[in-house]
């Protein structure tokens, strides 16, 4: 005969708990990968950036709750960054906004860009969606 304890639970109900806590743990995964797929392939996402051949990295951070994208590259100290020339791989119907406080024009259907502003975000358009890039720049040593 089996007692149980006020607090005793058989080892099919921790069998059937453990079965349900993985379920839910996957399903969180899963739900995170696609977040983060959809972010890096959406319609306002920079898909590859560089200036004079040096590549930059997207980056997400979140401050104050807020998700910020940063484009963050190295760059030689003797870079002109009043007028960097920048190749943009961008998703299809995506532009780069001439209302972004860095964009200057553009030399050859490449964007040029004033990266010395304290504000140089880079905005990407895309049907009624864009998105806010700010920078970090590194130097190269």
């Amino acid at each position: 005969m089996r007692r149980y304890g006020r607090n005793s639970m058989s080892r099919r109900t921790i069998k059937t708990l453990c079965i349900v806590l993985a379920v839910l743990l996957v399903l969180a995964v899963i739900g995170l990968i696609a977040a983060i797929k959809r972010n890096r392939d959406g319609p306002v996402a920079i898909k590859y950036f560089a200036i004079d051949g040096h590549v930059g990295k997207v980056r997400t951070v979140r401050e104050d709750g807020v998700r910020k994208y940063i484009i963050v590259i190295t760059l030689p100290s003797d870079t002109e960054f009043t007028k960097c020339t920048a190749y943009i791989e961008l998703a299809k119907g995506a532009y780069v906004s001439k209302k972004s406080p860095c964009y200057m024009g553009e030399t050859d259907g490449k964007p040029v860009l004033n990266l010395t502003f304290e504000n140089r975000d880079l905005i990407i358009v895309n049907g009624d969606k864009s998105r806010n890039y700010g920078f970090r720049i590194d130097l190269e040593k």
